[in-house]
C-alpha cells in the first residue's frame, strides 16, 4: 500500500508539477510562481491524487467512501473545527518561538490594508483546504485503513507516517524537520481513528498550511 500510494503521487502531484514548471507557473525548485502559480500548483496536481484516491477505492477496492474517512455526519462542522484548530495551533507554535528569539517580525498585518490581498488571501485558503485535504485522502484516509485491515493499526499508523515522511523528504532539511513531519503523521493518524473520519484532519491540515503560508 504505501508504495501503491508513492505510485499514486508520482502519476498525479509529480507529473503535473512537471506540467506546471515547464510552463512557467513552478519553477525549478517547485515553488509557485506568483499568485496564479500558487493557485495552479495548488488545485490541478492535488485534485488530480483525489481523483485517482476516490476512483482506486470504488472501482478497484469496490468498498464504500465512509472506509476511508469521509462520512457524512456533521463533515462541514468538523472541517471548519479543524481548520480553526490548525489555524491556533500554528499561530501559538509561531508566536512561541518569536517570544524566545528564534523569529524577528519585520512587519504586522500590512495586507490588511490591501482589499486585492485579503481576497487573494481568501482564494488561498480553499486552495490549501484542497490541497491538504487531499493528502489527508491518501495517507488517513485510504492507506491508514487499507493497511490496518490486513496488519492492525499500530503497523498501519508507521507505515503511512513513514510513506508522508518520504513524499516530504528534503535533502537539505535537518534531523529536527523530518522528526516533525513524522510525528505529525503520527498525530493526524490518532485524529482520524479517534474521531472515525478525515474531515476533522483535513481542516487541521488546511488551516496550518494556509496561515504558515500567507500569514507566516
Amino acid at each position: 500500500m504505501p508504495f501503491l500510494g508513492i505510485a499514486f503521487v508520482a502519476a498525479t502531484v509529480v507529473s503535473l508539477t512537471a506540467v506546471l514548471q515547464h510552463t512557467g507557473l513552478v519553477d525549478n525548485k517547485e515553488n509557485p510562481v506568483g499568485f496564479a502559480g500558487f493557485i495552479a500548483f495548488l488545485v490541478f496536481p492535488f485534485t488530480a491524487l483525489g481523483v485517482v484516491v476516490l476512483g482506486w477505492v470504488h472501482f478497484v477496492e469496490r468498498r464504500p467512501l465512509a472506509s476511508v474517512g469521509l462520512r457524512d455526519a456533521h463533515r462541514t462542522r468538523t472541517f471548519l473545527y479543524g481548520q480553526l484548530v490548525g489555524i491556533a495551533m500554528v499561530t501559538v507554535i509561531t508566536a512561541g518561538i518569536w517570544a524566545t528569539g528564534g523569529f524577528h517580525m519585520v512587519a504586522l498585518g500590512s495586507a490588511i490594508r490591501s482589499p486585492v490581498a485579503l481576497g487573494s488571501i481568501a482564494i488561498l485558503l480553499v486552495c490549501f483546504a484542497l490541497q491538504s485535504s487531499m493528502e489527508e485522502l491518501l495517507f488517513r484516509g485510504w492507506m491508514l485503513s487499507a493497511i490496518a485491515a490486513k496488519f492492525g493499526l499500530v503497523v498501519a499508523v508507521v507505515l503511512s507516517s513513514l510513506a508522508f515522511n518520504l513524499m516530504h523528504f528534503d535533502s537539505r532539511a535537518n534531523w529536527i524537520f523530518v522528526t516533525n513531519v513524522f510525528l505529525f503523521a503520527v498525530f493526524a493518524s490518532c485524529w482520524a481513528i479517534r474521531t472515525g473520519n478525515v474531515w476533522g484532519v483535513m481542516g487541521w491540515h488546511g488551516g496550518w498550511n494556509w496561515l504558515l503560508a500567507v500569514g507566516f
